[in-house]
């Protein structure tokens, strides 16, 4: 097991001579994506984003986020969109960037129990920080710690930490 975790780091530090794509003009594609299945209930969630570097390690973009929940005989679909802004730190280690992440999302939520079906707008805001780790020039695994809030109308909000895992591919826009 050492020895392939050696071989893993030695191959991996051949990728770190060229700088991570975080300038102006850049673009970041990817996102998360969660599937859990506690017992008698399953819980789905995609969340792909987009942006664009308008200063070196600042970008605004967005984001859509689409989950679906089943708990016994009630299933809940929510659909929320909108813009985020992002900002990287240098450090001497190219491969390694900390974040500072904002977003929020505006949409709706549609809940099904039995044959009753009612649908709401939800208002969701995030803010947090995160570590970015290149595993190339182009190719980063991020990991992000944020503060959620979470409003479906005539239900009380829903706050509380958020931990997520996902990729980005950060393009060059020259």
């Amino acid at each position: 097991m050492k020895k392939i975790f050696a071989i893993l780091v030695v191959g991996m530090s051949t990728f770190y001579s060229v700088n991570a794509q975080t300038d102006k003009g850049d673009w970041i594609v990817g996102g998360n994506l969660t599937l859990a299945t506690p017992s008698n209930s399953t819980y789905f969630a995609v969340s792909p984003q987009a942006s664009y570097f308008f200063l070196n390690n600042l970008a605004v973009g967005g984001a859509v986020d689409y989950t679906f929940s089943k708990a016994g005989s009630t299933k809940t679909n929510n659909f929320t969109i909108g813009p985020s802004v992002r900002y990287y730190f240098n450090l001497k280690e190219d491969h390694l960037k900390p974040l500072l992440h904002a977003g929020v999302g505006f949409g709706t939520q549609s809940t099904k129990t039995g044959n009753t079906k009612y649908t709401s707008n939800v208002t969701s805001a995030n803010l947090g920080g995160g570590l970015a780790y290149f595993l190339n020039k182009n190719v980063a695994v991020e990991t992000l710690v944020s503060w959620t809030t979470r409003k479906v109308k005539n239900i009380p909000a829903q706050d509380g930490l958020h931990f997520n895992i996902g990729f980005r591919i950060h393009l060059a826009g020259k």
